[in-house]
């Protein structure tokens, strides 16, 4: 359960990532 806690955490960081990236809203 624990693990499967830590692979949604990777998949809804890496999500907010690409959406940040598409709106240009990082700091790259």
């Amino acid at each position: 359960m624990v693990h499967m806690q830590l692979t949604n955490d990777k998949l809804v960081a890496r999500g907010t990532r690409m959406v940040a990236e598409a709106a240009g809203l990082t700091d790259d």
